[in-house]
């Protein structure tokens, strides 16, 4: 009984939920963005001053390049690991004493290695 109660009380919220998206589509169906970034009904009223709160289409958003996942492991490990060990490693966009730090002070060196791997463990599962 309780399993046929169960597939009743599905089958209902399934057409309330399909009638209540009908309903919002059909309602939405004259509003759009214009070009001043304000959304607008067909009788040109402001529903919205700036387009989702924020101006920033989703759909431009949504669009990221993960360089990382064409890339060999050699040029993986060349882009994204520091040679902090190597006493030749010198970056010239780093002032001296903040290199001398990154060398000197191990936390720095799990933080780096932490980094790394959580690039890698993406690039594993994103590649796959």
């Amino acid at each position: 009984m309780d399993g046929r109660e169960g597939l009743i009380d599905t089958t209902v919220k399934t057409s309330e939920t399909g009638y209540i998206q009908r309903r919002l589509v059909k309602a939405m169906e004259d509003i759009m963005v214009k070009y001043d970034g304000t959304v607008r009904n067909s009788l040109g009223d402001v529903i919205q001053f700036l387009y989702g709160e924020d101006g920033m289409d989703a759909v431009w958003i949504e669009s990221q390049k993960l360089d990382s996942l064409k890339m060999k492991k050699s040029e993986f490990d060349n882009v994204f690991k520091y040679e902090i060990d190597d006493g030749n490693w010198n970056p010239s966009y780093m002032l001296p004493e903040h290199v001398e730090d990154l060398k000197t002070i191990r936390e720095f060196h799990n933080v780096f290695d932490i980094d790394v791997q959580k690039l890698e463990a993406d690039r594993f599962q994103l590649g796959t």
